[in-house]
This record gives C-alpha cells, structure tokens and sequence, in this order.
C-alpha cells in the first residue's frame, strides 16, 4: 500500500506514459508492505526530485522526451539502484546500460507491471547485499592496508619457506631493514642469501623441522644484504606445512649485528684479560724460583736465607 510513513521505502518512477505509470502505481497500492512513491514523466522532472530526496529505488523508462533513463545512474552516483524498463529488447540497450551502472533491466509487459512491487523488492534486496559486499571489500582492504603498515614497521621481518626452501612470503620491511625489494627476495631460495660458513647450520635447522614438525627452531646466521654486506640476524622457524594458508615454514627474523658486535667485543676483552692473567701468574712463578734458587745458595753458603717464601 502507499503510505507517507519517512520509515517506509521511498520509490521513484521516471515514466512518461500515463498508462504504464499508473498500472505501477496500482500494483503498488495493492502491496501489503507499505511504500512511498513518486513519480516524474521527465528527466528533468527526475533530476529535481533526486535533489530533494535521494530514493531507495529509481524505475525509470530507456526512453523519455529529454533524454535516456541510464543517465540517471551518474546523477544518482551509486547512491540508489537503478532498474530501467524498456518497451523493446534490445541486447545492446541492455549491455550498455549495465555498463553504466544500472542494476538490472526489464522488458516491459502486463506481467511485468502486476509484479513490480517484486522487482523493486528484490532489487532493493540485492542492492543491499551489494553495499554489504562493497563494504567488507573495503573493510578488508583497509584491514590489509593497516596490517602492511604495521608489518613495514615492526622489526622482524616475516617470512614464509616452501618445501623446495623457495621464499614464497616477505614482509615488505625487508626493504627497509636489509634493502632487498620484494620482487628481488619472493621466489629465491633462501640459503643463497645466506652466508657460506652459515649454511650448513641452517640447512640443518630445516631439517630438524622436517623430522619433527611440532618443534620450534632459534639460530643465528649471517644474512646478505642489497649493498652486499652481511648482518647478523636471529631466526626463529616453524613447520606449518599442514596449514593451507603457510604450507611451508613460518620465519621471523631480526637484525642483532650490534648485540653479536658487542658480544665478539667482551669475548675478545675476557680473553686478553685471561692472558694478562697467565702472564702475571707466569711472572710471579717464575720470581718465586728465582728466590728458591738464592735462598738455596745462600744456605749452602752457610749463610741466612735472604727470602721468606709462603708455599700456597
């Protein structure tokens, strides 16, 4: 029924023929759900009701003294589904109106005006479904959006390893960390970045996961970069072959040249303080035989000893 309830759904027929208008409205009225409706024989007329109010549908006639109903599909901008009626079939009317945006189109007939209150509920159903679908696109393109921002940010690189030790992921800080492009690292294996001396070393860490996918690996490796030197990195891997979304091992490492820099640096520093120590005690060892050896002639010259030794 028609109603001018604002919380009932506001349609807009665009149709120059009274009749094919009012067999539309008629049918309209018969609906037990309650709609709004207005109607414009023109163009023109149309483009003034859009002005005022943006409706939930638009049936508007292909042809009309001022101009083609699909030209309402840029005027309305997506806001509203389009359904365009047309006396005639033509294939190429209706491939160039679904181009332009228009939801569907309709041949007119009797039986077309008796069930247009089903038309218009199901373009309005699927339009719906549309904008829901439009919105978890951009949602998830948003979403991805926002998670290569925080991956390009974080510090460990994120990778993924095929069986064949293909890299088939890399997060994109790769750039900014090791100066690799993705395009130059998605698709290399991964040892060929790897130092020589390391390589045998992580080889074997894949091959622990290989025989025992439940476990969780930690190495540390030399890592080529762009420019050709090598950082030290810490790499910790997974086997996640069974999951469909990985079917690989799962990497994450991160740069620890400082810390490994700084380590070498104490291990040096202990190790000479370890030979200042053997040299000193070697001193002091040899001192004290020195001192046994002139108490000794000293005694076998009858004389006092000139030393006090305390045997430790």
């Amino acid at each position: 029924m028609l109603t001018d309830n604002p919380a009932s759904p506001l349609i807009l027929i665009v149709e120059d023929d009274q009749d094919h208008a009012e067999l539309m409205k008629a049918a309209f009225q018969r609906s037990k759900e309650e709609f709004r409706l207005e109607i414009a024989v023109t163009l023109h007329a149309a483009r003034n009701a859009l002005k005022r109010q943006i409706p939930d549908l638009i049936l508007t006639d292909f042809r009309l003294p001022d101009g083609d109903g699909s030209e309402l599909v840029v005027v309305v901008n997506r806001r509203c589904p389009i359904i365009l009626l047309t006396s005639q079939g033509n294939e190429q009317v209706a491939v160039n109106a679904m181009k332009a945006g228009v939801q569907d189109y309709v041949i007119k007939s009797v039986g077309v005006f008796s069930g247009i209150v089903r038309i218009a509920q199901q373009g309005m159903r699927e339009w719906a479904l549309l904008l829901d679908k439009h919105r978890s696109q951009e949602l998830i393109v948003k979403n991805e959006a926002k998670q290569r921002a925080m991956i390009k940010n974080i510090v460990d690189v994120i990778a993924i390893m095929d069986q064949d030790g293909k890299i088939s992921y890399k997060s994109p800080n790769v750039e900014r960390l090791f100066g690799w492009q993705l395009t130059e690292v998605v698709g290399e294996v991964l040892l060929h970045r790897i130092h020589p001396d390391d390589q045998s070393r992580v080889e074997n860490v894949f091959k622990i996961l290989t025989n025992d996918p439940s476990a969780e690996q930690t190495e540390v490796c030399r890592y080529r970069c762009k420019d050709g030197s090598y950082k030290w990195i810490e790499f910790t891997a997974s086997n996640l072959g069974q999951d469909p979304e990985i079917s690989g091992f799962l990497l994450s490492y991160h740069d620890i040249t400082s810390r490994k820099l700084a380590e070498d640096a104490l291990i040096e520093s202990m190790n000479s303080m370890i030979k200042f120590h053997s040299l000193s005690v070697n001193r002091e060892l040899k001192i004290i035989e020195l001192k046994k050896e002139v108490n000794e002639l000293l005694k076998k010259r009858g004389k006092a000893q000139k030393y006090r030794i305390v045997e430790c």
